[in-house]
């Protein structure tokens, strides 16, 4: 059995077996300019995935997304997210762990780890000596709306925490490539010294503004005119109705103060429904003061949904699980992995203009 990381020959094969063995019609299996935006080939390798092959036969495959793919200057303090891992059951025990163990060794990095995991494989990790842990999904309301087709809320139900500190909320500024480019100063201050993955506005710019699909939006968290922080956000329309995602961010306590007062502003400009979040990390105090609400999952009255493509009515629990250096800590948003990827691309579900 021959494990290595594929090349051009390779993605014809590897994308059938996404379809055959993964999901039939999963989109990696079918869109090669998404496979080709994602997964193409880093530090000179033709793809970034790890492929185990008999001969013709494709035992096994595991992708794997890097933050230096968005900005090669990260290449010296990179995170590697694991993406889809699948192995056939006829494959030789050991595999998908050959495979692994393959990637850690090949590809340097600080932080190795995967977001959007069950708890079957949550155990695997654990076993591995990986930390496991589980997104807070934070929300808030439109502040004056009182119909609600996507989320479902009770009556009179509460749209900022009490805790907000609704007087400091921050201006949110749309950004395009360049103003984006011209904070990086900015970004490189507010980032938390032992915070990763370390993001700049480069990162932002290339990961989020040149998508091929989705039309993301980067803004400027901003107070007094001067920016100290970033939030990317995703405009979902489903339904007749429209929620925004916060996907990313750079946010530091300053930038959190009042924020849920903020995106709160950005809903009444959107017409849209709920602006959620999830994260993990993210400073508890200051969030306390960012006014956004926590999704309880086990809440069936109060649901803020994940899954748009289609839509899925129901609180989802995202688990991640990372393994990093002494003296860091992880700062983890949804779309860090691959977790804010098209489910289809013949109908995009985003419509929010560019900046």
């Amino acid at each position: 059995m021959d494990i290595r990381f594929a090349n051009s020959e390779d993605l014809a094969p590897l994308m059938r077996f996404i379809g055959e063995h993964w999901a039939r019609g999963h989109v990696l299996s079918t869109s090669r300019e998404l496979m080709e935006w994602q997964h193409g080939g880093t530090d000179g390798r033709g793809y970034d995935y790890v492929i185990a092959r008999e001969g013709h036969e494709v035992l096994g495959v595991l992708g794997f997304i890097s933050t230096s793919r968005f900005d090669p200057a990260l290449a010296s303090a990179r995170t590697v997210w694991l993406a889809l891992w699948k192995v056939r059951p006829d494959a030789p025990n050991g595999t998908g762990l050959r495979m692994l163990t393959f990637l850690s060794k090949g590809v340097p990095h600080e932080l190795l780890g995967t977001v959007g995991i069950n708890a079957e494989v949550a155990k695997l990790y654990r076993a591995l000596g990986y930390t496991v842990g589980t997104m807070t999904q934070r929300y808030t309301l439109h502040p004056d709306r009182e119909d609600f087709s996507i989320v479902r809320v009770p009556a009179g139900a509460a749209r900022l925490a009490p805790g907000c500190d609704a007087k400091a909320a921050p201006t949110l500024r749309p950004l395009d490539a360049a103003t984006l480019r011209a904070l990086e100063p900015v970004v490189a201050r507010a980032w938390p010294g032992d915070a990763v993955p370390r993001k700049t506005a480069r990162f932002f710019s290339s990961r989020y503004l040149a998508h091929p699909f989705y039309r993301y939006e980067v803004h400027a968290v901003e107070r007094d005119g001067e920016a100290c922080g970033l939030v990317a956000t995703r405009l979902c329309e489903t339904e007749g109705s429209r929620s925004i995602r916060v996907v990313d961010g750079i946010l530091p306590p300053a930038a959190l103060r009042g924020l849920g007062a903020s995106l709160q502003r950005l809903l009444a400009e959107r017409d849209a429904e709920c602006a959620d979040l999830y994260e993990s990390g993210l400073d508890p105090a200051a969030i306390a003061a960012s006014g956004l609400l926590a999704v309880d999952v086990a809440d069936e009255a109060t649901v803020i949904p994940n899954y748009y493509e289609p839509l899925a009515r129901r609180n989802i629990r995202v688990d991640f699980a990372y393994r990093l250096r002494p003296g860091q800590r992880l700062l983890v948003f949804k779309a860090d992995a691959d977790q804010d990827r098209p489910s289809r691309i013949e109908e995009p579900c985003t419509a929010a203009p560019r900046s």
